[in-house]
């Protein structure tokens, strides 16, 4: 698995287009909670999310974001 960053402008620029990422929110959900708020588009995964990105990602690259 490749691992590499992705700016904000780059994303926003996939999102709702056939090349769009699957993108996750993996905050811990005390800061989710602090702050509800997604990024257009994302997932909230639940207590597995390499499970989660492997039944749903269905060939298309994977952004998560965890932010505090």
């Amino acid at each position: 698995m490749d691992t590499v960053s992705i700016d904000t402008r780059t994303l926003y620029s996939l999102l709702g287009s056939p090349r769009a990422p699957l993108v996750m929110d993996v905050r811990r959900d005390a800061a989710f909670e602090e702050d509800p708020l997604l990024i257009a588009g994302a997932v909230r995964p639940g207590a597995d999310p390499v499970a989660f990105a492997a039944r749903h990602a269905q060939g298309r690259a994977i952004v998560a974001y965890c932010v505090k």
